[in-house]
């Protein structure tokens, strides 16, 4: 068995492929969901109207929800219905 274990090199041999592998990998994620992330705070918010709100028609861009709900507080405390 001793003489298979030569023959295929010490198993941490490839332990430290595959980690070497999946650190690359996880690299390329986290790269990939930071630029996301970046893309996402840099846009200006949108500026909601009444008529967005009440259609059913999607917004122009994505709207972050803490920018809808502050909208629609605003948009219920001036007809005092909240």
């Amino acid at each position: 068995m001793d003489a298979q274990l030569d023959s295929q090199g010490p198993p941490s041999q490839e332990a430290n492929k595959a980690h070497e592998e999946w650190l690359q990998r996880r690299k390329e994620w986290t790269a990939q969901q930071q630029q996301q992330q970046q893309r996402r705070q840099s846009r200006p918010p949108t500026e909601l109207t009444y008529e967005m709100l009440q259609s059913y028609q999607p917004f122009p861009q994505p709207v972050p929800l803490s920018i809808v709900v502050e909208a629609l507080t605003e948009i219920w405390e001036e007809e005092e219905e909240y």
